[in-house]
């Protein structure tokens, strides 16, 4: 491949030059200055994102896929069927469940372990990308430059600080080794080019399995053929992208399906027009490009900008003309500049199923979205570093250019070391995303009120419980400020409430969010608050309702049996409390109703079992008075 390279390059103009006869001369450096070179992105990867390993979980998506999955636990054949055939959280990608499934078995729900394994595939995704462009360029400066950069880049933070991001990470680590290998396969002769080719074809398949967003490989393969310029031109060379491009529909057409019936593709609350929707795309082009090149106020939620009716700011206009200014560019670029006609076309394939044309969710652009499309920016600042160091001849400018280059990286690198504590815990998570969005973000609200009230159930000082109770009210109060229809922080002031004996507030929110969206748990919880104000009838139409919208919640079947056996309906409230524990055997409150029912029905020795099994999982609602003559009752029961 070399010699193919150089052949081209001596009857090429200057602008289209790959490598540099400056640049030619460094790849024959010595084999250790060679090592040197290529692990250097890998150490700056785990200097610059080591603080993610001491992360915790968040509420942003860790449950659904790691905390509360139930796929992980079951690494047997029939598990491993259920791994590669059941979606997750409306998505399909199997082989990142499975990734999941290994950690637990080895720690559980450690976050320690799901964290490191996210920074080394980070780091191996940085290493895989310095292979790729020697082999694509035959150029170390450009490769380094280009490597380093993505390494520590802020904007990549989110894909493994975050420990529900695994799938961005795999994905892309199998991305790049097809493209490597497909790179091989087209520089050998004889069969044995075969089985690489092959190997591509199983690493493009490992990376759509890890997430579908991978179907837009084959695009990057006619983008890399028109860089290498191959000898061998016409249909043989198209053929050889097919399986690809078949693989790409396939997967494709399965990743709607299974988002569309999930839910995951429900379109954004606010309908735009035609124009509105091109309008959104060419913003959220250009806020990547600029966030890539001055990484200021990067969040893991981005709202759209304000809107009026679906009518966009009047500016918005300007942004019609972005889609068609990158083609034209990239047209540009094929005249003049293969390489970064291959930068600007290896962004652009990869990120144009993300720019929401059609707008999905309350997000307009997301940084785990940028992850690979990225490397294409990265390779064009690397071809500039390289060509600045091969046309400034003097050692002076050279150190300049290596000055201003290396300050750049080392910005940045502080940036991704700052950005990687914001994921520490959901708390600070959420608190960063207010500190650039102040209003506009309902979410952060909402997820803050839950995360105090969380704090504020644990905690055992009434000073600091009264702190965390207020943080919870005033957030959740700002998330229906920014949403009045926001229905989980409805919900949760109705929770809030509830749990404080607020009774009158606690049923104007839990109506408030029927009215929004009637859920099993809103019915639930509304029934509580009949039931504490002796409401029985309604209280139990409510448990009922409840129970009919999802048969597997635990609450309802709780409150329902409760009912039943304060009217001393025992055999039914025995089944309702025997269904919970079916649910959850830990649910120590109907282990304690239980123990009830049998004592009503004389059987002691049961129902002692039941009540301290109840006390050993941590109740703390016992009668003691009731205890203590049950035990009595046992005792003697069992002399007999």
């Amino acid at each position: 491949m070399a010699r193919h390279i150089k052949k081209k390059s001596a009857t090429s103009s200057p602008q289209q030059s790959t490598v540099p006869e400056a640049m030619a001369r460094a790849v024959s450096e010595t084999s250790s200055s060679s090592m040197l070179w290529r692990w250097l992105p890998v150490l700056a990867c785990l200097v610059a994102g080591y603080p993610s390993v001491f992360n915790k979980f968040t509420d942003w998506d860790d449950k659904g896929y790691i905390l509360a999955n139930p796929l992980l636990t079951d690494l047997s054949w029939k598990g491993l069927t259920r791994i590669f055939s059941e979606p997750v959280m409306g998505n399909y990608h199997p082989l990142t469940i499975l990734s999941y499934a290994l950690e637990y078995k080895v720690v559980q729900l450690e976050p320690l372990l799901y964290h490191f394994d996210n920074l080394l595939l980070h780091a191996m995704v940085s290493w895989l990308v310095y292979k790729l462009l020697i082999a694509l360029f035959e150029d170390r400066v450009l490769a380094v430059a280009s490597s380093l950069l993505f390494a520590v880049h802020p904007l990549h933070v989110e894909a493994y600080a975050w420990a529900a991001d695994r799938k961005d990470l795999l994905s892309a680590a199998f991305y790049i080794a097809a493209l490597i290998s497909f790179l091989k396969f087209r520089t050998l002769e004889g069969n044995s080019r075969w089985a690489v080719y092959s190997l591509s074809l199983l690493w493009f398949l490992c990376a759509v399995l890890s997430k579908p967003v991978a179907v837009a490989f084959p695009l990057a393969l006619i983008a890399m053929t028109a860089l290498k310029k191959p000898e061998r031109r016409g249909w043989g060379r198209l053929m050889e992208i097919v399986p690809f491009l078949a693989l790409s529909l396939v997967f494709g057409l399965v990743a709607v399906h299974i988002q569309s019936s999930g839910g995951a593709m429900e379109v954004h609350k606010v309908a735009y027009g035609f124009l509105g929707r091109l309008e959104l795309g060419g913003y959220a082009l250009v806020t990547y490009v600029s966030k890539f090149v001055l990484p200021i106020g990067i969040s893991n939620f981005y709202p759209y900008p304000g809107t009026a009716g679906g009518v966009l700011p009047g500016y918005f206009w300007v942004y019609l003309s972005v889609i068609p200014l990158a083609a034209f560019v990239v047209w540009w670029l094929f005249r003049n500049n293969r390489l970064l006609f291959f930068a600007a076309s290896f962004f652009l394939v990869n990120i144009v199923l993300l720019l929401q044309f059609i707008p999905v969710g309350d997000a307009i652009i997301a940084d785990r979205y940028a992850y690979l499309p990225s490397l294409g920016c990265c390779i064009a600042v690397g071809w500039l570093v390289a060509r600045a160091l091969a046309d400034f001849r003097t050692r002076r400018y050279c150190k300049w250019v290596k000055m201003g280059f290396t300050s750049y990286l080392l910005i940045l690198a502080a940036g991704a070391n700052a950005r990687t504590r914001d994921w520490y815990d959901s708390g600070s998570l959420w608190r960063s995303v207010l500190a650039i969005y102040p209003t506009g973000v309902p979410i952060a609200f909402n997820n803050l009120g839950f995360r105090y009230f969380d704090l504020w159930q644990a905690e055992t000082d009434q000073g600091q419980k009264m702190v965390y109770y207020d943080s919870s009210k005033y957030y959740l109060l700002g998330a229906l400020r920014e949403n009045p229809d926001f229905y989980n922080a409805a919900q949760g002031l109705g929770i809030l409430y509830y749990a404080k004996a607020r009774a009158d507030s606690a049923t104007f929110y839990f109506k408030k969010a029927m009215t929004l969206q009637t859920t099993a748990e809103s019915c639930s919880d509304y029934a509580n608050i009949l039931l504490s104000a002796g409401n029985i009838d309604s209280a139990l139409a409510y448990y009922n309702k409840s129970i009919a919208l999802k048969p597997h919640h635990i609450a309802p079947y709780l409150g329902r049996g409760r009912i039943y056996y304060h009217t001393e309906h025992w055999e039914p409230a025995e089944a309702d409390f025997k269904a919970a524990l079916a649910m959850d055997s830990t649910a120590a409150a109907a282990y304690y109703e239980l123990s009830v029912c049998r004592a009503h029905f004389n059987d002691f020795s049961t129902a002692y079992g039941y009540i301290t099994k109840a006390i050993s999982l941590g109740y703390d609602k016992v009668d003691m008075a009731y205890y203590h003559n049950l035990e009595a009752m046992y005792r003697q029961q069992s002399a007999k």
